[in-house]
């Protein structure tokens, strides 16, 4: 069992740069089953993704009431 945290799965969403290789490199001979995301970890990434929905949102607000 491997449990990955917000920063394996930043990373992993990435798919570039030195860490995603050697990540991937280490995850590439392991079942897929085998890892885990804790609960904390989702919610940091959703946290993230209503953050960065909010600005999108504000800042497409802003920019069509100039």
């Amino acid at each position: 069992m491997y449990l990955l945290d917000s920063d394996h799965l930043s990373i992993l969403q990435r798919q570039r740069g030195p860490e995603f290789e050697a990540l991937a490199r280490r995850c590439s001979d392991l079942k897929g089953e085998d890892f885990f995301v804790s609960i904390i970890s989702f919610h940091e990434q959703f946290n993230g993704w209503i953050l960065r929905a909010s600005a999108e949102s504000l800042f497409f607000r802003l920019d069509n009431a100039v």
